[in-house]
């Protein structure tokens, strides 16, 4: 019995040994890999990693064993072998014959009060204590004390979202190429950071063209599945639909299913909506919110490889490949003479390192800077290439970064940057005029509708509008519901929102 209360003591010191240090090393590890992300995007990746995982990229699966699981592993067994030297009984006799003697010389005395110290720690502080320390650190990266301050049912949206209707499409239907570009922001074009602007050539192509210089990132708004969400339905994305409180997205048979999004709004009206990426559909529930919200055809990791497509990076197809299917997909769609909307998704500029396509490995790119305008250039060729064949005449062009660049090599310039803001260009022949530069994610869906020609009844724009004018700043600004209830108050909040162009 003393045997087994022995083992069990022991091996309970061990798993707390172990805990601390995977949370320990886990705090760091998300730092250095993703930039401290909120607990948010977290628990949405957990509740949406089964079928991603395994198309996630192989570096940071490797990265996560090295230093989430073996390293604990080393360091906790380290620990537990210093903790086992000074409970053994030759300590305890090293202990009685040196501490209090006065004939023993005064290292071994010191040497003795030290391991007795040490023995009265590992027995009661020491495990329990580092499990803490480690886990108010981990809480402090990944902001968990403003999850749980907010952590209680709301019924915000359900009291205030309003489905949108009397969305009047405009006579002659323009096209809309969309182009999300993975971690594409401003701070690329900064010479004074970058030591020369990395998006010269796109900068060039879209001169003349409308932008927001005050594209901001916010709450849940900062990974790639969550930007395209707000960016096409006006609200943030969170780990549960917005009407079924704690139900998971993977574990529910719809992606959102009380809200209308770009897509539905565009399918309603005649478009046919057309998604290419280069990762898989299969991650973070991307191809699911998708197909659900009116595209009809999508293609991602998986279906490149069925047309035949072999080279792959680790996320999926390199973004060469992926301009170059949409050249042809962009030919196709053109030719049936009916309105549509082509959506695609680039990986290159993809954190930690980024990839680098054949093309861009022909031109000498050997850095991620390289790979930045690298990038920057394969975007203004397909946008030439759509000028050539004279698509700009009825299609409007939307290029968006998805969010802010995470930890990539060139974090640090970025971080240094006064202002941080998205990249955004809106490419069209109607004549619109810009009436603010302050936009969040969530403006983008109404703005493209606009830029489209797309009209708004007014019945809706105090009901339906405000909605995302309630969803930008109760996340971003906290102003106060009794403050968006008042008539002035929602004018002067939805105007800049519905008529961002």
């Amino acid at each position: 019995m003393r045997v087994v209360k022995h083992i069990r003591n022991h091996g309970a010191r061990f798993i707390a040994y172990l805990l601390a240090f995977v949370l320990l090393k886990g705090s760091w590890w998300l730092d250095w890999e993703f930039g401290s992300p909120p607990i948010d995007q977290i628990i949405y990746h957990i509740q949406n990693g089964n079928d991603g995982l395994a198309d996630a990229d192989p570096k940071i699966l490797r990265s996560f064993l090295v230093h989430v699981v073996a390293l604990p592993i080393l360091f906790a067994t380290i620990l537990f072998s210093a903790q086992q030297a000074l409970l053994s009984d030759k300590t305890i006799r090293f202990i009685r014959a040196h501490k209090n003697s006065t004939e023993s010389r005064l290292w071994f005395r010191f040497a003795a009060k030290a391991a007795f110290m040490g023995r009265k720690a590992f027995k009661k502080f020491i495990p329990i204590g580092l499990v803490i320390f480690a886990g108010f650190i981990l809480a402090n990266k990944i902001a968990l004390w403003s999850h749980l301050k907010n952590l209680e049912e709301s019924e915000f949206f359900k009291e205030n979202y309003k489905e949108p209707s009397n969305v009047v499409a405009p006579q002659k239907k323009l096209n809309l190429v969309l182009i999300y570009v993975e971690s594409l922001e401003n701070g690329f074009s900064e010479s004074s950071l970058m030591g020369k602007d990395l998006l010269a050539s796109l900068n060039d192509a879209t001169a003349k063209d409308y932008r927001f210089n005050n594209y901001q990132q916010t709450t849940r708004t900062g990974w790639t599945i969550a930007g395209i969400v707000s960016s096409q339905c006006g609200i943030p994305l969170k780990a549960t639909t917005i009407f079924d409180g704690n139900t998971h997205v993977e574990k529910v048979k719809s992606f959102l299913p009380g809200s209308k999004c770009l897509g539905d709004i565009l399918f309603e009206n005649g478009y046919k909506n057309v998604f290419l990426g280069g990762a898989s559909l299969y991650f973070a529930g991307k191809g699911k919110f998708l197909s659900q919200h009116g595209y009809s055809e999508l293609y991602g990791k998986e279906e490149w490889s069925r047309i035949g497509e072999r080279d792959f990076n680790d996320w999926g197809l390199y973004d060469d490949k992926l301009f170059k299917h949409a050249k042809s997909k962009l030919d196709i769609l053109e030719k049936s003479k009916k309105p549509f909307n082509l959506t695609l998704l680039t990986v290159d500029t993809h954190f930690p390192d980024g990839f680098y396509s054949p093309t861009c490995t022909n031109k000498g790119v050997k850095d991620y800077k390289g790979i930045v305008s690298c990038t920057a250039e394969q975007i203004t060729d397909f946008l030439n290439y759509m000028k050539h064949k004279g698509y700009l005449k009825n299609t409007v062009v939307v290029i968006l970064g998805d969010h802010l660049a995470m930890q990539v090599p060139a974090y640090e310039e970025l971080e240094s940057s006064k202002h941080r803001t998205i990249f955004n260009r809106f490419i069209t022949t109607n004549s619109l005029a810009k009436n603010r530069d302050d936009l969040y994610h969530f403006s983008m869906f109404p703005t493209i509708l606009y830029a489209l020609g797309f009209k708004f009844a007014l019945a809706i724009s105090l009901t339906f509008f405000i909605a995302w004018s309630c969803s930008l700043e109760t996340l971003s600004q906290r102003v106060s519901m009794a403050v968006l209830r008042s008539s002035t108050a929602i004018k002067r909040t939805y105007v800049p929102i519905a008529d961002s162009l």
